[in-house]
């Protein structure tokens, strides 16, 4: 998991990354759909986030946490930290 500076999302949806917990779900599963992606809204747990946009770094599981969302796990100089997740 890593942590980045949330602005407007593939969903459409733009935050600061302050609030609420927002997060970027792989490119890879996310796939070509943006806007009307099934994925979008729908929440995840290792900590509370709303998927909101797709991470084109990310592979695999690993997900990109809104800066406000990652501070849940971890210190932001952390920069990458390991946590299970899954959908709501």
């Amino acid at each position: 998991i890593t942590h980045y500076d949330a602005g407007l999302g593939a969903c459409g949806i733009t935050s600061d990354g302050d609030a609420p917990n927002m997060v970027a779900l792989p490119h890879s599963m996310m796939g070509p759909k943006s806007n009307d992606n099934p994925y979008c809204n729908k929440t995840i747990t290792a900590t509370s986030a709303t998927v909101v946009d797709k991470c084109m770094g990310c592979d695999g599981f690993s997900i990109d946490l809104s800066n406000a969302a990652f501070l849940d796990l971890d210190d932001l100089a952390v920069g990458r930290t390991r946590a299970t997740w899954y959908f709501n």
